[in-house]
């Protein structure tokens, strides 16, 4: 059973204005993969203390730096210092079985945040979690394709400017792009390289399609906002190709922070797919119904949109992040 977007923001807003009834205070490891990678990161991040003050639980925070070999022994520590529930923010898909099956021998129940993870096969059905919580990130490369199918006929070279190889939401963004882009047979992907989530680092590769392209794209999919950012310098930057970002290449980023907001209605982006980072209120209540001997759903996705230039200028008041 999941529970589908719509609901998120009600459950949200109840846990911030009811008082919390539980009968301690939680000591619950946070354990995120890596604060600075972006802006959506740090909304992230934020959420989660923001909530652990408001339901009076004491969050201990574990930062990887995008280390996924630090982040498991950052997991372990949690284990060691015998919190009463861990939330992970998993940098990479695979390599959790171990410490996850540890966690389950100290009797501390893990909720996944944001990241979805790969067990081995042996381990699939021993509950080495209890839920996870984020967004659908197949859907988020379906809804981008999508736009673009829109907005070009299904005519484009586009150049796709990834997340990690082995992080959940660059695995599925891609996949979800692929699936729609594949039943337009003149949209083609002409070039790929990840971007690690950074600006700086999409900044250098789109420097590197461009050279190797030119004028022959006609749109870039980041994977992030943050890489979007990157994106348009680059096109900016080079005045000799005569190319402007958001007319002549149409932008694409995921995310929705709000800098990239302020691109959509200054015309360099073209359009969002939402990512709402605001989980900590619904991981950190999902927790104490788990330690409170409750069951929760297994899936819990956010509520999430698709933005443009044509509604970016309405939406952008109310933006959180």
């Amino acid at each position: 059973m999941n529970i589908k977007v719509g609901w998120c923001v009600a459950i949200a807003a109840l846990f911030f204005c009811a008082a919390s009834t539980q009968a301690k205070t939680y000591v619950v490891g946070f354990s995120q993969s890596d604060t600075a990678e972006s802006d959506w990161r740090k909304a992230n991040t934020e959420s989660f203390r923001d909530a652990a003050k408001a339901l009076d639980i004491n969050l201990v925070f574990r930062d990887a730096g995008g280390n996924t070999d630090v982040q498991r022994k950052q997991v372990q520590e949690l284990i060691d210092l015998k919190v009463d529930a861990i939330a992970l923010a998993a940098n990479d898909v695979k390599g959790w079985d171990e410490v996850l099956l540890k966690a389950k021998e100290a009797k501390i129940p893990v909720v996944l945040a944001d990241r979805t993870i790969e067990l081995l096969p042996e381990n699939m059905n021993k509950a080495l979690y209890v839920a996870w919580i984020g967004s659908d990130f197949r859907y988020e490369g379906r809804a981008a394709a999508a736009w673009l199918a829109q907005e070009t006929g299904g005519i484009c070279n586009i150049v796709e400017i990834t997340g990690p190889p082995d992080s959940a939401p660059a695995i599925e963004r891609a996949k979800g792009f692929r699936e729609v882009i594949a039943l337009f047979p003149a949209m083609k992907i002409i070039a790929s390289k990840p971007g690690n989530w950074r600006e700086e680092q999409s900044k250098e590769v789109m420097k590197e399609f461009l050279n190797d392209e030119g004028s022959n794209i006609r749109a870039v999919f980041d994977h992030n906002d943050n890489m979007a950012f990157g994106a348009v310098d680059a096109i900016e930057e080079r005045k000799d190709l005569g190319l402007k970002p958001g007319s002549d290449i149409l932008v694409i980023g995921v995310d929705a922070v709000h800098h990239g907001f302020e691109l959509l209605m200054q015309k360099k982006l073209n359009a969002l797919v939402e990512c709402n980072p605001l989980q900590g209120p619904i991981v950190l209540k999902v927790v104490e119904e788990i330690l409170s001997g409750r069951k929760v759903p297994p899936v819990i996705y956010m509520e999430e949109s698709v933005f443009t230039q044509l509604n970016a200028a309405a939406a952008f008041p109310s933006r959180k992040y």
